[in-house]
């Protein structure tokens, strides 16, 4: 095959991503092999992949990829497998340093095991994705695609009302549902809110006020929703979805890197509040009423933001010690950060932990993900190790009403080893490959329906550090469906639209 013909198979900017994930894993052999211990040097490998993660990212991005998985993927794995270890490396987490003390072994073997995934996942999901481009080179540029903003702008109105509905829902629900069957149907109608929000980014130009208004009101409700929740991933989907919306015909590398760079401001803001937050003493996931909530907000409002001389947590309760101007300061807000992506230690431990002959059994519900819960009230909790993981991890029972998440490689390898890695890393660079593809017909104008699995396909591939059960078997079992569900419906919306034109 000539330079020229792998080229535009491949495209420039998937053949950037294979040799930066190349550059990574010979890297990381090369260090495993050297047998350095020096931080500096076993932690060069992240930095470069890291940097390389986020150019290749704004690449695709500015090329009109924004909505295939395999640009998320490039963004996630630079993020974690990158950006994580490096903040692992340095301790951002005072646990980093309690179970490896100075000891860097652990980050070699987590660079080899991650470098490797990255080139298998890449690799398998480009040989699938194919991406199509359109005669000028960019995606969805033709009159097909036209037709397609026509057909989802006479839907959207319909759509976006029902998305309101289910933010008011959430209101009356709150916090949340406490029947398992019921939370299990209502995160069914949960799942089509990000896409809805992405399609608002989509179609911004070409709506009516009304509809436009319509769209910031359910927008700005659920983002309140996700201050009240003290949930910084319900504050930031909105707005990420809305972005990726923005995003899809191709922008500027300045419009591009304008809008990371809010988005970051407003990660900054957030994380120490939603810390905050769960902390206050009157705070409770579960029976905490919105008004309650609206409380805890106004405490923290009063002192993190207005500087008011209130005690978050009076003396005499349980959560008395709490000092918001040291979680507010820069160096406590950056190691919160490093700690919130900090995937080495935990891989490390579960890299060791099947070394030494324990395997992890996170695997066992492989099959009864697949069953709904309607079916199967009685169905195992299926997020369930990662409260015993988080109890385990820091040897501490109390934590067991925490939550901790490997990363699906680290997951993979703590239950099967090396051959589990590969197999898991196959299976995920296929699901990402398919679902490329799907969004490269979708932006020609050939498939609508993509975009309204769009969004939690690619969250599914930026977040890695995922449980593989949950995100990539149930989640993509998920996505299949309502993408299947969704494409018989535009079918017949495009067959009464034929019909009506004949």
């Amino acid at each position: 095959m000539t330079k020229s013909l792998l080229s535009r198979r491949l495209g420039i900017e998937y053949q950037v991503a294979l040799i930066n994930a190349a550059i990574f894993a010979l890297a990381a052999l090369a260090v495993y092999l050297s047998r350095v211990e020096q931080l500096s040097v076993v932690l060069a490998p992240n930095v470069v992949f890291l940097l390389g993660s986020l150019a290749t990212f704004l690449l695709l991005a500015k090329s009109g990829h924004s909505l295939a998985p395999i640009t998320w993927y490039v963004m996630g794995s630079g993020v974690f497998f990158g950006f994580g270890v490096i903040a692992g490396g340095l301790h951002a987490s005072e646990w980093t340093t309690i179970h490896y003390g100075s000891d860097t072994r652990h980050l070699v073997l987590v660079n080899l095991l991650n470098s490797c995934s990255v080139i298998l996942v890449l690799a398998t999901a480009i040989a699938i994705a194919h991406p199509a481009t359109s005669r000028n080179g960019e995606p969805g540029s033709n009159a097909q695609g036209d037709g397609r903003h026509t057909l989802l702008l006479r839907i959207y109105p319909y759509l976006m009302g029902a998305c309101g509905a289910v933010v008011l829902l959430k209101y009356i629900i709150f916090p949340l549902a406490e029947n398992l069957v019921l939370r299990s149907l209502l995160d069914k109608a949960y799942f089509f809110l990000p896409s809805a929000f992405l399609l608002f980014g989509m179609l911004l130009k070409r709506m009516s006020f009304g509809v436009l208004a319509l769209s910031a009101t359910v927008i700005l409700l659920e983002v309140a929703n996700g201050v009240l929740s003290f949930n910084k991933y319900q504050i930031l989907t909105p707005l990420v979805a809305y972005m990726i919306g923005l995003w899809a015909a191709g922008r500027s590398y300045r419009f591009l890197l304008l809008t990371m760079l809010v988005l970051g401001g407003v990660f900054w803001t957030i994380n120490p509040m939603v810390s905050l937050g769960r902390a206050h003493h009157n705070y409770d996931p579960r029976k905490n009423t919105v008004a309650e909530r609206y409380q805890i907000f106004t405490d923290y409002f009063n002192v993190a933001v207005m500087g008011r001389q209130k005690a978050l947590n009076p003396p005499g309760t349980v959560r008395e010690h709490l000092d918001v101007s040291s979680r507010l300061s820069a160096p406590e807000r950056a190691r919160a950060v490093g700690v919130r992506f900090d995937v080495a230690s935990i891989e490390g431990y579960l890299i060791n932990e099947y070394n030494s002959g324990r395997p992890g059994r996170s695997l066992v519900d492989t099959w009864a993900v697949l069953v709904p819960r309607l079916l199967w009230p009685e169905k195992p909790i299926i997020t369930r190790f990662a409260n015993e993981l988080s109890a385990q991890y820091f040897n501490n029972p109390s934590q067991a009403s925490s939550a901790i998440a490997p990363t699906y490689a680290g997951e993979a390898y703590w239950n099967l080893g090396p051959i589990g890695a590969v197999v898991v890393s196959l299976f995920v660079g296929g699901c990402f490959g398919w679902l490329s593809r799907c969004s490269s017909k979708a932006q020609e104008g050939g498939d609508p329906a993509y975009f309204f699995v769009a969004y939690p396909a690619l969250a599914s591939a930026a977040f890695v550090e995922s449980w593989i059960v949950a995100t990539y078997i149930g989640g993509f079992a998920i996505i299949v469906l309502s993408y299947g569900a969704m494409k018989f419906v535009f079918s017949i919306l495009q067959r009464k639209r034929l019909d009506a034109s004949v």
